[in-house]
């Protein structure tokens, strides 16, 4: 291994040597050379004796020390340490150009690919005094199977106050009236929601990002239990159905319900079918599939198409049913009933939404089997039912066509508008949809 001293003491030494005087340089006698070390076991010649001349001589003059050598310069400074990096800048966060979220979690109305019509999930209720509408939570599919549990309560207590019109001996001139008389009717066209209904609905859902099942208990009257003259009061479950969050083919997003489920559309409020308690086109109900699509054809507008087919939820009963109140007054005469429909919108997302969309919905019935008794005979007339003739059922059809637009601002709020046109041709058997209102 090298010496590192040797390089720097090196130069030194020959710098001390060349000062020596010639004088010093004459009188210094070379080192005497080594003899070769002797074999082991020999032993060492005894040393010669001086001779006698040499005692009587005085010693010769010592050779002149040699000067010490320079100390060596200074070491230069240590060069200056770098100056320490200033930390580098946060960089600013760039400004979003889209609606796109990839964890919404608890993100009211939020969904990645909405629709065009109000969601299973949302409850069928109309909107709190003064018009507001709660945001009801958006259901965020995990990575992991995950079982989730959310409901949705609005308990209404209805009660009017009047005065009797003739009062007599233990009677009062105040009187109460539970449910109050009012001009109303829930849930109806003639329906302005004078009179709150009650809604109580649990929604379960299990699965992951790409598939879940979801299953919805609901009833509108939570007061009392059901009995079998009541079984309609109870919606219990009032749907379930599987989602397939289909993976995304370049920029179209696609979605697709399968199973027995409702979706109305026309809604004028955010969350909700608005104030009035009902959509202005439709609602679709029964056993089938949706498939909802989102194409962005610019950053900020985006196209929605929205295609279903499902049939009603019974079917048709089986021959020689008598209708009663046990079995939901289910009657052979009505057909097994179908609904088709299509929907087309545009949605542009800046500071406020604006949302345009297109209904189509069809209803129609194809079934012989309602003329026929359980024995195959053809059924005559009942002279009962006088708006029907069980003898001939003609294939009914109804063919609803809407628009609705709403543009909703964060701080002026919502504004709506919608329209429908519906034209009906024996449309007394049909079943599956739900039109509450149209030109």
């Amino acid at each position: 291994m090298g010496r590192p001293w040797a390089t720097a003491v090196a130069p030194f030494a020959a710098l001390a040597f060349a000062l020596l005087p010639a004088r010093v340089m004459a009188q210094e006698q070379p080192a005497p050379a080594l003899s070769p070390a002797a074999p082991p076991g020999t032993k060492p010649p005894a040393a010669a004796s001086p001779a006698p001349d040499a005692e009587k001589k005085p010693d010769a003059p010592a050779p002149a020390a040699a000067p010490e050598p320079p100390p060596p310069p200074p070491a230069p400074p240590p060069p200056p340490a770098p100056a320490a990096e200033p930390p580098p800048a946060t960089p600013d966060r760039p400004l979003l150009t889209k609606d796109a979220v990839a964890e919404p979690g608890y993100l009211p109305g939020y969904r990645l690919v909405p629709s065009l019509g109000m969601p299973p999930f949302a409850p069928r209720v109309g909107a709190l005094p003064g018009g507001l509408t709660p945001g009801f939570s958006a259901p965020m599919p995990p990575n992991d199977w995950t079982f989730q549990w959310t409901g949705f309560m609005n308990v209404t207590a209805q009660f009017g106050i009047n005065e009797r019109a003739g009062t007599a001996d233990g009677q009062r001139e105040l009187v109460f009236h539970v449910p109050p008389q009012v001009i109303d009717e829930y849930q109806s066209f003639v329906g302005t929601s004078t009179m709150p209904g009650s809604w109580i609905q649990m929604n379960f859902r299990y699965g992951n990002r790409d598939v879940t099942t979801n299953l919805t208990l609901s009833t509108w009257n939570p007061s009392q239990p059901t009995t079998f003259y009541q079984l309609g009061s109870q919606g219990f479950v009032n749907n379930a159905y599987l989602t397939y969050n289909i993976p995304a083919i370049g920029k179209l997003r696609l979605r697709a319900n399968i199973g027995y489920f409702f979706y109305n559309y026309g809604n004028l409020g955010q969350y909700t079918a608005g104030m009035y308690q009902m959509p202005y086109v439709g609602g679709a109900r029964g056993v089938g599939g949706l498939v909802v699509s989102e194409y962005p054809l610019t950053p900020e507008l985006s196209l929605y198409v929205e295609e279903g087919f499902m049939g009603n939820r019974n079917g048709r009963s089986p021959a020689g049913t008598a209708p009663a109140n046990p079995n939901n007054s289910v009657d052979p005469v009505f057909p097994a009933s179908f609904v088709q429909h299509l929907h087309v919108g545009i949605a542009r997302k800046t500071d406020y939404t604006l949302k345009v969309a297109l209904h189509w919905l069809w209803n129609f019935a194809q079934d012989d089997r309602v003329q026929f008794d359980v024995n195959g005979n053809p059924l005559p007339d009942n002279m009962v039912t006088r708006g029907i003739d069980e003898s001939h059922v003609p294939d009914g059809r109804i063919h609803v066509l809407g628009i609705d637009g709403s543009l909703a601002h964060p701080i002026y709020g919502l504004l709506a508008l919608g329209a429908s046109h519906t034209n009906a041709h024996n449309a007394w058997p049909l079943r599956g949809l739900l039109t509450f209102g149209a030109t």
